[in-house]
């Protein structure tokens, strides 16, 4: 009789997130995740009830590894809003498949507010509240008008569109920024 291989859950949703890194998110089913971790698909499901199942844990273990990398983002100027804009260009760049498959993703079937990248959204307003200035019933219109900016750059960044010297896009984050929180005040 075979000797039965046991696949930890964490190890599976491992496996799931490099075969992205590596191949992008078109190519994480239960064959090839199988195939990548040298075994059937039988190991799979014992650890999980679904292939959707298994998608979901790796997401989010996807997006846990974004959110490491904006608490880490620093700022020369100690521009907290800056950084975080930064750190999701930087994540772009060097995470280009885990992006893609993160904040590129066909949502039309999504809620607001149900992937895991949402969550992020509170600590976004909260450093970009500190420093604009901005009157609250203003804000969200404002963080739409960045995240637009912000999420068209990085989404060059991930598809090898604009390639430019990160201290440039740091450049040009920060004058859209200065001119939407002039706009969003009346001074321009």
């Amino acid at each position: 009789m075979g000797r039965t291989v046991r696949f930890s859950r964490e190890k599976i949703i491992q496996a799931a997130c490099d075969l992205v890194r590596e191949r992008g998110a078109e190519a994480l089913n239960a064959r090839s995740l199988a195939g990548y971790l040298g075994c059937s698909t039988q190991p799979l499901f014992r650890e999980f009830s679904s292939m959707e199942e298994i998608k979901r844990a790796a997401m989010e273990a996807a997006m846990r590894r974004y959110e490491a990398a904006v608490e880490q983002a620093q700022d020369p100027e100690n521009k907290q809003y800056l950084a975080m804009g930064m750190a999701y260009i930087r994540f772009a760049s060097q995470e280009k498949q885990l992006f893609k498959w993160l904040f590129m993703r066909d949502r039309h079937a999504e809620r607001p507010g149900d992937g895991p990248e949402d969550r992020s959204a509170g600590q976004v307003r909260g450093a970009a509240s500190r420093v604009s200035g901005l009157p609250e019933e203003q804000m969200d219109r404002f963080l739409l008008h960045m995240w637009i900016y912000v999420h068209g750059i990085a989404s060059m960044v991930a598809t090898d569109f604009l390639v430019l010297p990160e201290e440039t896009l740091r450049e040009m984050v920060k004058e859209a920024y200065a001119a939407m929180v002039a706009r969003f005040r009346g001074e321009a």
